[in-house]
């Protein structure tokens, strides 16, 4: 029973409450392991089928939490011998809930996490842990998945060397363990994939964020970013580096060429380096605020900030000659990641390492929008209360403190701060020697790469026991011989210096020193001490230095501590490795691929690590070490670590988070432990030195550098220091999410659409309204409704129209490119014309009149007689056109008027423009928005047609011929025939079907009772089956919707998926034909498509038996317009074209629009010397740059869309049958066969040439090209 004191905190403290209700919840739980432990491993495994069909049902997730959990249990016990404790369950409980679960270290997170892993895995929908490296992905994976394979479920994880096949098949697994950079980089690269089966990532569904605190807040502050190659051949780096490094050494200091500032991270020239500048680059005329060399002072901006905000072994590493970053928070290394904006080629520049060419973000996304993209998300780390504000900001996700198994018994002691950081690396050094020499472990944290290697490096022989003997003697000069303070000074002020400069005096003690020179020697000879460092006399000093005697040790651990000193300064220390056992360890990013196997050896007697603050996170140390063999705890050695305190943890310096420092703390006394922990700060460290209070120094300026600075003015201004750094990083990941939010809702849309596109929805609706939208705007950039009609340029309206629905993007620049005469100009042509016959003109006349100039003039002819000549030829042209399409008549038919126009096109060009534009006049002005994007779109629709028209012929060739009677008919071939090339047929018979079919009054049973007899006459079907396997080689192996599987579905499953698509298409009505059809339809046909594919043969058979030309009315549907609820049917190949054009239009604005915002983000903080809101700003120019990209990829899908002619060539027989099917007449002259079927649903005649064109002669098809360009190709 909890006593008052507890109840009260359960009344006042809402994490008390919270806490309270997840140990009511985690006590269901365990009133369950009685049951569990009864059922066999089968049983136990067949649990996991139960939930799911419970779910099916209705069943919450909530409400199966109790079992799903107990059962996990079980079968943790049952693998891997470790049954979760209940505070492990309450962590679950709150994962599952969605929150932020703060753990201490050691409390067993990744075991929590397995319970609510797969609890929201049961769906099918798939489950993320997520953490900060891959071996410990690859670790947690291999180890937890022995559970969840024990239930049933699959396991898989991420690494960065898979391929993107082998990542697709991991995401598809029940549950997936991935690193926080790789699966947001998957989901940026899913997002610019342009093939379906470049896709790796499943919908985001549940996320458990392991280390929280480290990927949702810290790394944060910087984007995730895919980077590509600019269009620009880009910039000479290393002329830029070679400038910049003479800038620095010509700057001085009363008037320098350049300013940085470490704190607020800039770099850049002053007045003065702009004119240092120019002058070396010869900027007589011009200077490099003009905008014509902004590119020039950007490049010397990062040539700076390289040299002077970026230093290796802290922010990157150069390894095997390329710069790879360094992760600020884990000390990662992060390969394949790269500074934008040229920044990563300059640092490159300085390296003196390759150089590429210049790269510009082609996708980003910030942790705090990918994560939120999740449907659920949970967290778990050691330190999280201090930053909750932020997750339920951001993440809508509250922290709830989980209580600890044991109590914690780490000792924390006060920090010791020294003035300057020669005198706090001697002080970590001696705390190591401390622990060393009494058997205890210690972890040295570090912030960078540098500083680790730097403490390595004085634990080595030589600096080590040059630092001994350097603190015997100002041991000796502070507390011992009586030495007259002029003569102490220069002692001190020599032994002050860094270690390294005085090994070589410490090496070489007999060697004389200059009459004005002051050494260690004559300091030692002063000071009648033993020079040699091993002595027993110095050894003793030492240990009472370094603190060993204050532990009061009896003398035969003095002399065993004596003679560990002894080796310890002897040998030294060196970082060892697989082949060598030592007693140090570094690990840093150079080494952190053995980073889990040296972290998790921390805990062994006398083991010194070192490592930076973060590097390990997720590995367990354990007291005493790991067995190599078997992986557990050794029992003897774990006891003598814990009566000798545990590990010790020492922090090198204070970080910016007091949650990082309290997650280094947090190593130590795992699980109820003995430990440890001090940090040693100096005020030379960057924390103090940009954040801490400028008079520290002076208040400290007489203080001895030996000594720590024991004051409270200064411990509360290093607490100071880090909140204001903690706000100060705060506000940046605000701001960063503030502006990235804008792109955000860009983002969406954009990858919205693309995503649709490659799940194949049917885009065509989208593309007709792009395509129309897009004329539009082309009209009213040359149409103003408000000015009279007669000054508006149509001239120019018609050229820039024949560009856009004629010329491809990639030659849009071009204005040399030649433009051929498009069906939109076909269609104008045709209006003039008809207009003309309609009032009784003189068409033929006319046309000569307007050809007549455009007529070749023969030079070898005398003019007049050449004039007259071309007047006769054009007439003779002229009158053979009208004569065959008039038909004999005395006028030409109307429908015939665009074959005359593309006949004149096709002998003179630039009359059809002529023609053309005069039909661009005749059109009101009122209605010129209507009917120029209804002419566009049928000229578009046209191409698709005929493409369907021949394949409907061809299919009805080869399986209905109308020459054989129609029991001879293949029709579930041809069903099968006309389905692989057109788009949505299979449905849309299919829909008809169902429309007329009688079901009764359940339909789920109808469907089932269809479907098996489907099934069974697909086999009996042997032609359609030789047709279906054709048409999956032609279409380039078994992908999904485009071919039969005549395997029938598992009945169990088949049964259970019927019902839900009643529920979900049915709307609670039993009869069939008030469901949503074209729903249930496409349901259908990827779970059951043998249904579909018997239920088109049977409404093509009905069509057959009823309608007197198949042909004729399976061209009909196509050309109708389809109902709401039907599926419209198309092209297959005209379609995926369509989305290819698409995808094609919106990646390449989307590239530019990225480029265009990243420059308007570099820059929009001017606007505040403006007094304007730079985020307002931001916002209303985003807004309006993402309009413009929308009308861009409108424009560039029209150019597309209307320049393909030479991209449908590629389908090859295709083509060909559109010029069989789409050409109204053959302009030969000959015999006329009569054709019942033609592209607009009029008699088409075919004339039989009596000679062959010549090889240069204009193409008699009308393309406009030559005969040996065109047919001539095509018959061969």
């Amino acid at each position: 029973m909890a006593s008052p004191l507890q109840l009260l905190k359960r009344i006042v403290d809402p994490n008390e409450r919270e806490v309270a209700r997840l140990a009511a919840r985690a006590e269901r739980v365990l009133a369950l392991e009685s049951d569990m432990r009864a059922l066999s491993d089968e049983q136990l495994r067949d649990l996991t089928g139960s939930f799911r069909e419970r779910l099916a049902r209705g069943t919450s997730l909530d409400e199966l939490l109790p079992e799903a959990f107990a059962a996990l249990r079980e079968a943790a016990d049952r693998t891997i011998g470790e049954r979760p404790f209940k505070v492990q369950i309450m962590g679950g409980v709150a994962l599952h809930m969605g929150m932020i679960a703060e753990m201490k270290t050691g409390e067993g997170k990744t075991l929590t996490a397995t319970m609510p892993l797969y609890l929201n895995a049961l769906p099918g929908k798939g489950a993320h842990l997520v953490t900060t490296n891959d071996f410990l992905v690859r670790w947690q994976a291999e180890w937890m998945g022995q559970i969840y394979e024990a239930l049933g479920m699959s396991v898989g994880y991420i690494q960065h060397s898979m391929t993107a096949t082998e990542r697709r098949s991991m995401y598809r697994k029940d549950i997936t363990y991935v690193e926080n950079s790789e699966l947001g980089f998957d989901y940026l690269r899913d997002n610019m994939a342009v093939d379906p089966a470049h896709l790796t990532q499943r919908e985001l569904h549940y996320a458990i964020v392991d280390e929280a605190d480290s990927i949702l807040v810290d790394e944060a502050r910087t984007p995730l970013i895919i980077s590509g190659e600019a269009s620009s051949a880009g910039a000479d780096y290393e002329f830029f580096d070679r400038l910049t490094e003479r800038m620095i050494r010509a700057s001085h200091d009363d008037d320098p060429f350049f300013n940085y500032d470490k704190k607020d991270h800039q770099a850049a020239l002053t007045e003065a380096g702009m004119v240092w500048v120019e002058k070396q680059l010869g900027m007589k005329d011009s200077s490099l605020v003009d905008p014509e060399n902004i590119e020039i002072a950007q490049l010397i901006d990062n040539s700076l900030k390289a040299h002077f905000l970026y230093e290796r072994d802290d922010e990157y590493v150069v390894k095997d000659g390329e710069v790879i970053i360094v992760d600020e928070f884990t000390g990662h290394l992060q390969p394949g990641r790269r500074y934008s904006d040229g920044l990563h080629q300059a640092i490159e520049a300085k390296e003196r390492v390759y150089t590429p060419r210049v790269r510009q973000t082609v996708a980003s996304i910030t942790y705090q929008n990918f994560f939120r993209l999740y449907d659920k998300l949970g967290g778990m780390t050691g330190t999280a209360k201090s930053e909750e504000p932020e997750f339920v900001t951001v993440y809508g996700a509250r922290v709830v403190i989980i209580p600890t198994n044991r109590p914690v018994r780490r000792h924390d002691y006060p920090d010791v701060i020294y003035k300057t950081q020669e005198s706090k690396y001697r002080g970590i050094v001696n705390e190591i020697i401390n622990m060393h020499v009494r058997s205890q472990p210690v972890l040295v944290g570090t912030r960078s790469v540098d500083v680790s290697e730097h403490l390595g490096q004085r634990l080595e022989g030589p600096q080590l026991r040059t630092h001994a003997l350097v603190q015997v003697l100002i041991h000796e000069l502070n507390y011992g011989a009586k030495v007259d303070k002029a003569q102490r000074e220069p002692w001190l002020e020599l032994l002050r210096r860094p270690i390294a400069e005085l090994v070589s005096q410490a090496t070489h003690l007999r060697r004389r020193a200059r009459d004005d020179e002051t050494n260690m020697a004559e300091i030692i000879e002063a000071l009648k001490l033993d020079s040699d460092v091993l002595a027993d006399s110095n050894l003793d000093r030492l240990l009472e230095i370094v603190g060993v005697m204050e532990q009061q040790p009896s003398s035969e651990q003095l002399t065993e501590y004596r003679q560990r000193l002894h080796d310890m300064l002897q040998d030294g220390m060196r970082p060892g490795d697989e082949e060598y056992d030592s007693q140090l360890n570094i690990l840093n990013a150079k080494r952190h691929e053995s980073e889990g196997r040296i972290i998790s050896q921390a805990g062994q007697p006398g083991m010194v690590t070192i490592a930076t603050n973060m590097a390990g996170r997720g590995v367990d140390i354990i007291l005493g070490g790991r067995d190599a063999e078997t992986g557990q705890s050794i029992p003897e050695r774990y006891e003598e670590v814990k009566q000798l305190g545990g590990l010790h943890v020492i922090g090198s310096e204070r970080h910016e988070s007091r949650r990082i420092d309290n997650q280094l703390r947090g190593r130590s006394g795992r699980q109820g432990d003995e430990g440890s922990s001090r940090f040693h700060v100096s005020l030379e460290d960057d924390l103090m030195k940009f954040f801490g209070p400028e008079r520290l120094s002076a208040l400290t300026g007489g203080w001895p550098e030996e000594e720590p600075v024991a004051h409270r003015f200064v411990s509360k201004a290093l607490e100071r220091a880090q909140i204001k750094v903690e706000m100060r990083n705060m506000g940046i990941r605000k701001n960063t999410l503030r502006y990235d939010d804008v792109m955000n809702t860009q983002r969406s849309v954009v990858y919205e659409q693309r995503r649709r596109v490659l799940d194949g929805e049917n885009v065509h609706a989208n593309v007709e309204r792009m395509i129309a939208r897009t004329i539009e705007d082309v009209i009213a950039s040359y149409v103003d409704p408000g000015q009279d009609p007669d000054t508006w340029d149509l001239k120019g309206l018609y050229e820039r129209l024949r560009r856009v629905v004629s010329v491809p993007p990639e030659a849009e620049e071009d204005s040399d490119v030649e433009i051929p005469a498009g069906g939109l100009s076909l269609k104008l042509a045709a209006l003039h014309l008809q207009a003309i016959t309609e009032n009784g003109g003189d068409l033929q006349g006319y046309l000569s009149e307007i050809a007549e100039p455009h007529g070749e003039l023969s030079r070898s002819m005398d003019p007049k007689r050449a004039e007259s000549a071309r007047q006769e030829k054009v007439a003779s042209d002229i009158e053979n056109i009208i004569a065959r399409f008039s038909e004999g008549e005395e006028r030409v038919p109307s429908w015939r008027l665009i074959d005359v126009a593309r006949g004149l096109g096709a002998f003179y060009p630039p009359a059809l423009d002529e023609v053309a534009l005069a039909g661009l006049h005749q059109i009101r002005s009122d209605e010129l928005n209507e009917v120029i994007p209804q002419m566009a779109l049928e000229v578009y629709s046209e191409r698709e047609l005929a493409l369907v028209d021949s394949t409907i012929l061809q299919g009805i060739g080869r399986f209905a011929n109308p020459s054989v009677t129609p029991d001879q008919w293949d029709l579930p071939s041809l069903e099968s025939y006309l389905f692989s090339h057109l788009h949505d047929l299979r449905e849309y018979l299919a829909v008809q079907r169902l429309k007329t079919v009688d079901v009764g009054t359940d339909a789920s049973q109808w469907l089932m009772r269809r479907a098996q007899d489907a099934y069974e006459e697909l086999g009996q079907l042997p032609q359609k089956a030789e047709t279906e396997r054709a048409n999956r080689r032609r279409r380039g192996g078994n992908t999904p919707g485009t071919v039969v599987d005549a395997s029938l579905p598992d009945l169990e499953w088949l049964s259970r998926r019927f019902d839900e698509m009643d529920a979900e298409y049915g709307e609670q009505a039993p009869e069939l034909h008030r469901w949503d059809l074209s729903g249930a339809v496409r349901a259908l046909a990827e779970d059951c498509p043998g249904l579909v594919a018997r239920l088109a043969d049977e409404e093509l058979q009905e069509m057959a038996n009823s309608a007197e030309s198949l042909a004729q009315t399976l061209r009909e549907l196509a050309r109708a317009v389809p109902e709401e609820d039907t599926p419209q049917i198309g092209y297959r190949e005209f379609r995926d074209r369509e989305r290819s054009w698409l995808l094609a239009s919106v990646d390449k604005s989307w590239m530019e629009h990225l480029l265009v915002v990243d420059e308007l983000r570099e820059g929009i903080h001017l606007r505040a010397h403006a007094q304007r809101d730079p985020l307002v700003e931001y916002q209303r120019e985003a807004s309006s740059l993402f309009d413009e990209m929308m009308a861009i990829i409108g424009r560039r899908l029209t150019q597309y869309a209307f320049s393909a002619t030479e991209v449908l060539e590629d389908t090859g027989t295709q083509l060909r049958d559109l010029q069989a099917t789409q050409q109204a007449v053959q302009m030969i002259d000959g015999d006329a066969d009569v054709d019942p079927a033609s592209s607009d649903g009029r008699p088409v005649r075919t004339f039989v040439a009596e000679k062959e064109p010549g090889r240069n002669d204009p193409c008699p098809c009308g393309s406009g090209k030559k005969y040996k360009r065109c047919c001539m190709l095509k018959q061969r």
